[in-house]
């Protein structure tokens, strides 16, 4: 499966989390579901966006909606070599 390479300060700032919680190597549906854990969309969106990472990867954006009533865009690109790229 994939896994997570790189995460930043803002994204676990922006998800109210210890930094440490989106370590590189962390399988990206465990942080999906983190990420649906800590409000940024729902359980089940967090299981159709990793059910969608299975084979091949197209890129895709979704919108969500954050606890405090900002919307954010989520971009998924595919990269070379079979990496998947997540922006917030």
């Amino acid at each position: 499966g994939r896994h997570l390479v790189l995460s930043n300060a803002a994204l676990a700032r922006l998800l109210a989390a210890d930094p440490t919680a989106l370590p590189p190597g962390l399988p990206l549906a465990e942080a999906f579901r983190l990420i649906a854990y800590c409000g940024l969309f729902s359980p089940g969106e967090a299981e159709m966006l990793i059910a969608s990472l299975q084979g091949d990867a197209e890129s895709r954006s979704h919108a969500l909606a954050l606890p405090d009533g900002r919307r954010l865009d989520m971009q998924l690109r595919p990269i070379p070599g079979g990496g998947l790229l997540l922006l917030l």
